[in-house]
Parts: structure tokens; sequence; C-alpha cells
């Protein structure tokens, strides 16, 4: 995340504190999450945690999904349903997802296969054009989602070719 950018333009305006309050809050809203564990432990603070992160912005986004790296499957769900939630409420708004980091989530396979699946989901959602251009690359990709992506589609072409007579 960009956040020392944001910061400098902050201080500049004399708002760095405020800039650094809201990046202490989202950082314990994101710690609450991944702290919950089975049999409830942490629901109470995830669910106050999770309120507070719904508020965010589309900017919000690819920290989120970073968020889900090494989670757990609770945490991870607390996660994906502040993604769903931010991403739902900027477009209802009329807003846009910022695609150049999503993508950029997207591509970098050191982060979890679930979240980058997600950051295709919500491009995908935003861009049908881009994510199509975005399959192929997928065909070795770690992540099983988005491999079968890549597979699906080539299963397509050689169903489609099969068709018309040239067999594989």
């Amino acid at each position: 995340m960009k956040l020392p950018c944001l910061y400098a333009a902050l201080a500049m305006l004399g708002l760095a504190p405020l800039g650094q309050a809201a990046a202490d809050e989202f950082d314990k809203s994101v710690a609450a999450l991944r702290a919950v564990g089975g049999e409830g432990q942490g629901n109470t603070a995830a669910g106050q945690a999770l309120q507070r992160l719904a508020k965010g912005g589309a900017d919000t986004l690819p920290a989120l999904l970073a968020g889900m790296d090494g989670a757990n499957l609770f945490a991870a769900n607390y996660l994906r349903g502040a993604v769903e939630v931010i991403a739902g409420n900027t477009l209802a708004k009329g807003g846009e997802l910022p695609l150049v980091e999503l993508g950029e989530f997207l591509l970098n396979r050191s982060h979890d296969a679930k979240s980058r699946a997600l950051a295709f989901e919500l491009i995908r959602r935003v861009d049908a054009e881009a994510a199509e251009q975005l399959i192929p690359g997928f065909l070795g990709d770690p992540s099983v989602d988005l491999r079968r992506e890549a597979v699906a589609r080539l299963l397509g072409q050689a169903d489609g070719l099969a068709k018309v007579g040239n067999k594989p």
C-alpha cells in the first residue's frame, strides 16, 4: 500500500495525525478479524471491526485482500465479507474500484490463492474484457481457482474445434 505518499500529502495539509490515526484504526480492525478463531473466539470484536472496515473506501481493498494472507478460514471469511461490502457499496454509489492495484495484487503470486481469486472476481465484475485477457496467464497459476478458469477456457476451445470437425 502507498501509505507513505498519503502521509506526505496529509502532512502538507496539516492532517498527518488524522491519516495516521485512520491507518492505526484500520490495522487494529484487520488484526481483530485475523484473531477470530473456532467456537466463536473473537467474534464480538470481529463483528465490531467488520462494521468499522465496511465504512472504508475502495482504496482499502488491496490491503484487506493482503490481510487474508496466512489467515485462518474464519478470519479469511470475515475479511472477504469486508471486501464484498466495500466493493458492493462503492459500485452501488457509482464509484470505481482500484483496478490497477487489484491487478497488481492478482498477479503477485506470493499472496493467498483465495484472496487473489477474489481480486480477479472484483476485476471481472467491473471490467469483464480485462478479466478475460488475464485468463490465459492462469494456466500455470498456483491458485486452483484461477487455473480452473484457464483450463475451462482451453476445454471450451477444444470442444469448439471438435464441433467444427477440427480434432485437437
